[in-house]
């Protein structure tokens, strides 16, 4: 390949995970050299080892790594880069990263520092909707004031004439972060504060803005492109409705249910707030649809979205190369132009699910950890953008997302189907992930219907109900399996040939190893597979649907270990996507802990209550100071995890006793936080 058939000869990805690898593979096709950026968390990640080059730029906070435009710079001009790919988060929408690479001498992938300053600040794109005369949801056109008591009263006031319930939200960034639900005005001077705080470490850009809550919504958004002459085209949209804390968890493309003339009246809306701030690359223009059907501007993202391939696999587009080249001062491609002339009429249908490490059972809580197995599936119209192996930590210093799951089909009710059954071939092991409710959410008749709204999640998910099902399952199939591994001379650590499994406060005795659980229970059949050192469980007939054990349920439990606090064995059980740690014991060395536990829990009934960690993170915020009394509920501490901010309310009333943690401490899982008495 010759130089004059690559847009740049060497290019730095200011990113990690996913997207930088994504990109790096987009470079290499286009034969252009790469150089990875990482932190002391990413030194053996696989964008590192995928790029050309890599370079080191601080420890494993994000504040002191990616979020360094200085040191960032430099890295791209020492190790000969010639451009710069922001990619998504991080210094993606920041015009002074822009503008400082720019500076540099090299280019910048993606628009530039006026537009991000016109319209990657989400109250300058208000300002610039309403010149142009496009709705925008009733809310502020400045910044709030954060740190200023004396304008407590007049944010207030302001937020009185927006109207309750409200949204804080970050003017620098997108995905939710820094945004903040207000019910009631008392409750709005804590969200400020807590939204900017977690802005200002998600963005570097503390600024935040109030914003009328708009619900039950459609969440739709518009994929442009533009050249550096000004022509600038929608390509199609994409439907993000499903969300939790205002993050998107799955998108598809086209969105379901709107016709040819409303998608080129949204597609024009899109346009004409682009134009006016002169796009040139890659934007996402966001907008919210009533239940009557007019639509209301949100924001515009100047940069690729995570969603973005679910409009090329609908479009035929790869935006990545899009983007180089436009960088480069080429006109739009005609594949481009050809898409967004058939964008009103899309031909297909693609639709994304993201796998993050949280916890759906527990509101989406993060849960970073090793991977200690992973399957992803493969077939026909299947897509899977990830950056993660086995084996590998997924670390608490960043955003959840480990992948991306995408189908395309002819047609939206063939894409769920393919969706089904992909993500019935994917198997996570040793963290906690979000794909039990992928897998609901493709079973789901009011999905499949296309009954959407942001509400979803909150109206039809019930975390806590789908995991204890699973728990049963859980307890059912490791209590078969060590039942039949007592048959053999494989499980001798064994004290007892009867078996209590158990998680948490359930749990199941297994009377006779003969595949059947305690007499109370019908007779189950059962195929146990024994692959690569792990089994696999196949319930193949159950008791009547009403009970939580499915007609056919396939489980891999993995090897049978000690644990090392208790010396109590356990094993790993994964079941519906559901990360499951089961206890095993004989039926006397149970009976003789749970005395012991009783025993202790009596004495701690009238002594102090311990508040540990249930997360590793970053101590950001103390709320309180020994000798403080405490109300349940009270906000004790923050603790940052995964770029979310977590608020560590008290249990109980009582007084603080001791706080071992100070703002800046890093805590493991299980780490002593605060005491109550």
């Amino acid at each position: 390949m010759t130089v004059v058939d690559r847009p740049f000869r060497r290019v730095l990805i200011a990113n990690r995970g996913e997207i930088a690898l994504r990109i790096i593979r987009a470079c290499h096709e286009l034969g252009m050299e790469t150089v990875a950026i990482y932190s002391d968390a990413d030194a053996l990640a696989s964008h590192v080892r995928a790029a050309d080059w890599a370079v080191r730029v601080g420890p494993a906070p994000a504040a002191e790594s990616y979020l360094q435009e200085t040191t960032i710079v430099s890295a791209a001009v020492e190790s000969g880069a010639d451009a710069v790919h922001p990619g998504y988060g991080f210094l993606a929408e920041r015009a002074s990263f822009a503008t400082a690479v720019q500076v540099a001498g090299l280019t910048f992938i993606g628009p530039g520092p006026g537009t991000i300053a016109a319209i990657g600040d989400k109250l300058a794109a208000r300002r610039l909707a309403v010149a142009v005369d496009v709705p925008i949801v009733p809310g502020t056109l400045e910044p709030a004031p954060v740190d200023r008591p004396d304008q407590v009263a007049a944010i207030v006031l302001e937020a009185a004439q927006v109207g309750y319930p409200l949204l804080v939200k970050a003017a620098a960034g997108g995905g939710g972060r820094g945004m903040r639900r207000v019910t009631r005005p008392e409750d709005l001077p804590e969200a400020l504060l807590a939204g900017s705080r977690e802005a200002s470490a998600a963005f570097g850009d503390g600024s935040v803005y109030l914003e009328r809550e708009i619900r039950p919504a459609r969440h739709i958004e518009v994929q442009l492109l533009g050249d550096s002459s000004g022509r600038i085209v929608a390509v199609g949209e994409r439907d993000c409705s499903l969300q939790r804390r205002h993050q998107k968890l799955l998108e598809e493309a086209p969105a379901p249910g709107l016709t040819q003339d409303e998608r080129r009246s949204l597609h024009a809306m899109a346009v004409r707030v682009a134009s006016a701030a002169a796009l040139a690359n890659a934007a996402t223009a966001e907008f919210l649809r009533d239940v009557d059907g007019r639509y209301w501007f949100l924001e515009v993202n100047t940069r690729l979205q995570v969603e973005h391939g679910v409009t090329e696999l609908v479009s035929g587009l790869d935006l990545v190369r899009e983007q180089f080249w436009l960088a480069a001062g080429a006109p739009l491609s005609a594949a481009a132009l050809a898409a967004a002339g058939r964008a009103a009429r899309p031909d297909g249908h693609a639709i994304e699910v993201r796998l993050s490490a949280e916890d759906p059972a527990q509101a989406f809580a993060p849960r970073p950890g090793r991977v200690s197995r992973w399957v992803m599936p493969g077939g026909p119209g299947v897509r899977v953008d990830s950056a993660i192996e086995t084996g590998e930590r997924v670390p608490p210093d960043y955003d959840p997302l480990i992948a991306k799951l995408m189908v395309v089909a002819g047609d939206r009710p063939t894409a769920i189907d393919r969706l089904r059954r992909a993500l019935d071939e994917i198997d996570i092991g040793g963290l906690q992930t979000t794909l039990p409710f992928d897998r609901f959410v493709a079973r789901d008749a009011s999905f499949r219907a296309g009954a959407l709204s942001t509400d979803w999640v909150a109206d039809h998910w019930d975390g806590l109900a789908e995991r204890a099902r699973a728990v049963h399952r859980a307890l059912l199939g490791a209590g078969l399996a060590t039942g039949a591994e007592l048959l053999s001379a494989s499980a001798r650590a064994m004290d007892s040939a009867a078996v209590r499994v158990s998680v948490g406060a359930q749990s199941r005795l297994l009377d006779d190893p003969s595949l059947v659980l305690s007499r109370d229970d019908p007779p189950i059949g059962v195929r146990l597979e024994v692959f690569g050192g792990v089994h696999a469980v196949l319930i193949e007939d159950g008791p009547a649907a009403t009970d939580v054990a499915s007609v056919r349920t396939r489980m891999v439990l993995g090897p049978t270990r000690r644990r090392a606090s208790d010396g109590i064995l356990v094993r790993e059980v994964l079941v519906d996507g559901w990360h499951v740690e089961v206890e095993l014991e004989s039926a006397r060395r149970a009976e003789l802990r749970e005395r012991a536990q009783q025993g202790r829990g009596a004495i701690r009934a009238h002594g102090a209550s311990e508040v540990h960690a249930i997360i590793p993170g970053r101590i950001v915020a103390v709320s309180v100071v020994v000798g403080d009394t405490v109300e349940i509920g009270q906000q004790l501490l923050v603790l940052e995890a995964m770029k979310m901010q977590n608020e560590v309310r008290a249990t109980r009333q009582g007084t603080i006793t001791r706080i071992p943690v100070a703002v800046g401490d890093r805590v493991e899982l299980g780490d002593l936080l605060v005491v109550v008495a």
